[in-house]
């Protein structure tokens, strides 16, 4: 079966109504007769809305940073890579999606140019840039590179002039694990899928909730008799 795990999280025939192919559907996947409150689960992690891909790209990603839950979901056949849609600054390594800051500097040039250091690297690319004229309100508009993790427009404190740096430093943002969590505990389904894994215990003593949400979309999905018969 394709996407094994995301057909049973989300017991969906169709994977993804949203622009793109990342996530394909198996067509071997008949979606189970699930109860309302096995439905709810689903409702509680935003997996009814089909126009976005947000949901189903952050529980692949999270599900990814654990090899041994992704081991115990069996699920070889997968039609995207997680580093497809990671967001820039973001990896998945041992059993965590870290967030990579980083530093870049903004110096003067010339009045119409700046140069982009990247401190972490010691890259460096110039860049097309305008400064406001109205000393009461000083912003820049720069022609920020693609690989530059930045848009819009950069306020200053100071006039645009030579001599002048500015830092910025980019930290990507997490998914909000613990709201997404806060719509599970407390369902008494959940607490049954628990109990049946023999995992209640495991995830009363689990105190991150990025390793709690990533067993409970683990439970959730293996509770699926469509992707995961009882053997």
């Amino acid at each position: 079966m394709i996407n094994r795990f995301l057909h049973g999280l989300t017991n969906r025939r169709t994977l993804s109504n949203a622009t793109g192919t990342l996530f394909t559907s198996s067509p071997d996947f008949v979606p189970a007769p699930l109860t309302a409150a096995a439905q709810q689960l689903r409702t509680a992690l935003c997996l009814d809305d089909q126009n976005t891909d947000y949901y189903l790209q952050a529980y692949a990603a999270l599900i990814e940073a654990y090899p041994d839950l992704k081991s115990m979901l069996n699920d070889p056949a997968v039609s995207y890579s997680v580093h497809d849609f990671l967001p820039r600054g973001v990896v998945s390594v041992n059993c965590a999606l870290v967030s990579n800051s980083a530093s870049y500097n903004i110096g003067y040039v010339a009045s119409g140019l700046c140069q982009i250091t990247q401190l972490e690297t010691g890259v460096q690319v110039m860049a097309d840039c305008l400064a406001s004229a109205d000393p009461q309100e000083i912003w820049l508009r720069i022609n920020w590179p693609s690989n530059i993790p930045f848009s819009g427009l950069l306020q200053l404190n100071q006039p645009w002039a030579p001599g002048l740096v500015v830092q910025l430093i980019v930290s990507p943002s997490q998914f909000p694990y613990a709201a997404a969590l806060a719509g599970l505990a407390s369902q008494p389904y959940f607490s049954l899928l628990l109990q049946r894994f023999q995992l209640q215990e495991t995830f009363q003593n689990t105190v991150d909730p990025q390793d709690s949400l990533a067993l409970a979309l683990a439970v959730i999905a293996s509770g699926n008799p469509a992707a995961y018969p009882p053997s």
